[in-house]
């Protein structure tokens, strides 16, 4: 019969029967061994162990996802586990630290995991330390970036936002999809302003078509709701997706639901607004706007003749052809402005706009320079008995125009005068020229006069006038006081009784 030995054995033996004591100490890991080495980079799955043993000896490693720790032999041995992800053995030298890579990249580890190091150490004399477990933990994964805005820019008018990412976007991780007006969400903050709400109402892309997979500008267009969807410039929106699983990248990988444009302030396209118009008549030739702005800006006017079509805001700023013309600065507060070189007693229409600091026009306040109504004609009949009157323009009794003229609107001046027989003279009543009483906007009348005594010799004289604020023409505007005089005619049986 044949004895095997191994060579382990053959030593021992050697070392026994040569006087030589055997090597039974089994090795350790010097104190604060293993312990973590440098961090590997994200997603790289590697992590850096360092050893150390107390003299020269081999290491013997399983890595595993399972906590329970196996024997010795198992693990020298490679015995197929399940649990295990990687083996590894490799010789230390004494007290000499050892950086030990563990890469579990090829091998089906995974990100930001932890796992489990079973080893020990195995000296020349095959002395073996006990199992040790040591818990290591993968870095965590490569966070690849997804989209972001890049610009967001409110339209002048407020109808749309310019929105801009860094990449192309798709409304799903396979991007097979465009994104839609769904994928975003906007929040509006009014800060006191009447405009009560804005929303998202549609998206194009910056063709103004509908969006395509991988497009990177669009057009954001807003739902304006109150206020006849004027903003004040206080309001702000601000854009993000709807949540984090909206908007992806070509990656896949999706932007985060915190993403933001950031507060965008809405333009300011609320018009000034004139109010309390009305005109004062300072001379013949020259009159005086009065106006109230609720904001500072520039004003512009035109005056156009009172019969001809009324300017747009554009022309009055424009400063084309008119009468009269003019530009200044306009208060948030009661302005005034005065108009020169009109021709007397003719009516005129002013047209005035306000212009705030952002190009906002008001609407036009119309101010109405009315001609003075006159007494172009005056005849007194032969017999004495009316004065035809003929005025201007249309008149009225009222400054309403909504009246006729009647007696009590003139004042008769009488002088009997040397040699005269009338004693006094005043007007019966008054007739249009339908011989009817007068409703208002007439300009022709006759004035029936009653003749106190009489006949009159021919001395006599009578002259009327309107009395004051009591005869107007059409635009309100009150007839001047002017009087026609008149000889009495001699007569024998009319017009004095």
């Amino acid at each position: 019969m044949q004895l095997k030995l191994t060579v382990n054995q053959i030593l021992q033996l050697l070392m026994v029967y040569g006087g030589v004591e055997p090597d039974t100490t089994p090795p350790a890991f010097v104190a604060g061994y293993p312990t973590d080495g440098d961090e590997e980079p994200a997603g790289s799955k590697k992590v850096n162990v360092i050893v150390n043993s107390d003299e020269d000896a081999q290491l013997y490693a399983m890595v595993s996802k399972n906590s329970a720790q196996p024997d010795a032999a198992d693990i020298k041995d490679e015995v197929a586990d399940p649990d295990c992800l990687l083996y590894d053995n490799f010789a230390l030298t004494a007290n000499s630290p050892y950086i030990w890579t563990v890469d579990l990249s090829a091998v089906g580890g995974e990100d930001d995991t932890q796992y489990y190091i079973h080893m020990f150490l195995e000296d020349a004399s095959v002395n073996q330390s006990s199992v040790i477990t040591y818990v290591i933990k993968t870095p965590a994964a490569v966070v690849l970036p997804g989209p972001t805005f890049t610009t967001a820019e409110v339209q002048y008018d407020n109808l749309w936002v310019y929105l801009a990412f860094n990449e192309g976007v798709y409304g799903d991780a396979e991007h097979t999809t465009a994104i839609d007006k769904d994928d975003l969400s906007l929040t509006y903050t009014s800060n006191g302003s009447p405009l009560t709400n804005v929303t998202i109402a549609a998206l194009n892309n910056s063709d103004n078509t509908s969006p395509r997979p991988g497009d990177t500008t669009f057009h954001v267009v807003l739902s304006l709701t109150g206020n006849n969807g004027l903003a004040t410039g206080a309001e702000t929106i601000t854009i993000t997706p709807k949540d984090g699983s909206s908007i992806f990248n070509l990656a896949g990988v999706a932007m985060a639901a915190d993403a933001t444009t950031g507060p965008l302030y809405l333009n300011d396209t609320m018009p000034p607004t004139i109010t309390a118009t009305s005109v004062s008549y300072l001379t013949d030739t020259t009159v005086q706007l009065n106006f109230n702005s609720n904001e500072a800006g520039t004003y512009y006017y035109l005056v156009y003749g009172i019969e001809d079509p009324a300017p747009d805001a554009v022309t009055i700023k424009d400063q084309g052809t008119a009468y009269a013309k003019g530009s200044g600065a306009a208060l948030a507060d009661a302005n005034t402005v005065d108009v020169v070189g009109l021709v007397a007693d003719t009516g005129y229409k002013a047209y005035l706009i306000v212009e705030d600091a952002e190009g906002n026009l008001s609407e036009v306040a119309t101010f109405t320079i009315a001609p003075v109504p006159t007494i172009t004609g005056a005849t007194l009949d032969e017999d004495n008995y009316y004065i035809a009157v003929t005025f201007s323009e249309p008149v009225y009794g009222d400054a309403s125009a909504t009246t006729g003229i009647d007696k009590d609107d003139f004042i008769v001046t009488f002088a009997q005068n040397d040699g005269g027989v009338v004693s006094g003279a005043s007007i019966r009543m008054v007739y249009n020229h339908l011989n009817a009483t007068p409703v208002g906007g007439e300009t022709e009348f006759k004035l029936f006069l009653k003749l106190e005594n009489g006949p009159p010799s021919g001395a006599e004289t009578i002259a009327i006038s309107p009395k004051a604020n009591s005869i107007y023409g059409g635009y309100g505007r009150e007839q001047k006081l002017r009087q026609s005089s008149f000889e009495l005619e001699p007569m024998c049986c009319r017009g004095w009784c």
